[in-house]
């Protein structure tokens, strides 16, 4: 009994072909590695297949469950670009309009199989301005808001008309090193970086509170998170030595990137750690990024920086995917240069870890990885957002740990 939105029933039929339309090299789907252990699909009936992998692989129901099913007979008749123009799906809400930088509207789906929503109507706003978005909120024309800065939760939940929803979140801050550079090749100039940097400083003065400090790039929900590791000491003497003893006595120059907008405070963020390591010996050559063009080089492993502030979250609560995409050697971002016999090594767990079923071995897997991780300096890890959302008065919703806003949870007070 799911149906897609102009009428069409929900198959299986819909389930293989959305599957393998990922998989279509030509489609250059950015989730064709989810699902590339699926080799083949066997159809039974309208309601029953039967997936098989290359290999044990324990994120299958995980990605499964973030696969989104379209309709084959559509996509068929209009192609991939009318599709993506005018989606059609089987959820919640039905597609209504998109203006480009301006607005997507949604429409209730009164013959939704669990129920038809109790908002009617949706519209999503892009709003970059943190200031421009709390205006929005405490106006009334908008309900819900995201990245809400921390010192704006006081005033809203003060307010009358408006509150704050927050959640620990799934999205980790920290700085990803070009480690191919030859500067940042020796180990005591990583280890200066992470000693230099006081993010508790920057946990308590621009988060008023609401972030965890970080010791590894994971989130603390992640199977194979390693709550044995405890953050580098902020130590800018303990930096400066270490910047010596690699040949710098006088310092080093660096080149560091950022997003401006993106993430919760994420200007103030790379101001307040470019002033700290400056503190320790570095010149830090802080450039901001337009966040469109900053992504996809960073994601085709073009960044040139030395290092660059990045968030990360990952919806399967789960080390596997997040460490294959910024160590695996066949991963298009992964920065680190290291030897070929230590790359063997790490290439060897990450697959070991995505093809063993064992939840208590798996654990023990990414353990390993993230201590070598820690042991070499990898990265920088800064904190773990706690989400902020402000919400008007008239709703009820709960913020979750993923990011992901489902309208059909919201209802009216």
């Amino acid at each position: 009994d799911v149906y897609f939105h102009d009428g069409e029933q929900l198959t299986t039929e819909d389930v293989k072909y959305s599957i393998e339309r990922i998989l279509d090299p030509e489609n250059a789907s950015s989730q064709r590695s989810n699902f590339s252990a699926i080799t083949e699909i066997t159809i039974q009936d309208d309601y029953n297949m039967t997936m098989v992998t290359a290999e044990p692989y324990p994120l299958l129901l995980v990605r499964l469950s973030d696969l989104y099913i379209v309709p084959e007979h559509y996509v068929a008749e209009v192609g991939n670009s009318d599709f993506g123009l005018n989606p059609v799906g089987s959820g919640p809400y039905i597609f209504n309009a998109w203006a480009k930088d301006e607005h997507v509207t949604l429409d209730a789906n009164e013959d939704y199989w669990g129920g038809a929503p109790e908002v009617k109507h949706v519209v999503f706003k892009p709003v970059p301005e943190s200031s421009a978005r709390v205006m929005a909120l405490q106006s009334g024309e908008a309900d819900l808001i995201t990245n809400l800065p921390p010192h704006e939760a006081e005033g809203l939940e003060a307010a009358a008309n408006t509150g704050v929803a927050e959640v620990p979140s799934t999205r980790f801050i920290f700085l990803p090193i070009t480690m191919d550079h030859e500067v940042m090749q020796d180990i005591r100039v990583r280890q200066a970086l992470n000693h230099a940097v006081n993010v508790q400083s920057i946990i308590d003065n621009i988060f008023y509170g609401k972030a965890v400090r970080s010791s590894q790039p994971l989130c603390s929900f992640d199977l194979g998170y390693n709550d044995e590791l405890t953050p580098y000491e902020y130590n800018p003497e303990l930096a400066k030595q270490l910047l010596a003893e690699a040949g710098y006595p006088d310092g080093i120059s660096l080149n560091m990137s950022s997003s401006n907008g993106r993430y919760s405070m994420d200007k103030e963020v790379a101001e307040a750690l470019a002033s700290q390591l400056g503190e320790a010996g570095f010149t830090v050559n802080l450039t901001f990024k337009e966040w469109g063009n900053y992504a996809t080089n960073l994601l085709k492993g073009l960044e040139d920086s030395d290092f660059w502030l990045i968030g990360w979250g990952s919806g399967t609560f789960d080390a596997g995917t997040t460490l294959n995409s910024w160590l695996s050697s066949a991963s298009s971002f992964s920065y680190m240069n290291v030897s070929q016999a230590d790359q063997d090594m790490i290439d060897g767990l990450l697959q070991q870890g995505l093809s063993t079923m064992d939840p208590v071995a798996r654990e023990g897997i990414y353990h390993q990885i993230v201590q070598y991780v820690y042991d070499n300096a990898v990265f920088v890890p800064l904190y773990q957002q706690v989400d902020l959302y402000g919400i008007s008065s008239r709703i009820e919703w709960s913020a979750r740990s993923d990011e992901s806003i489902r309208v059909a949870d919201v209802s009216w007070k």
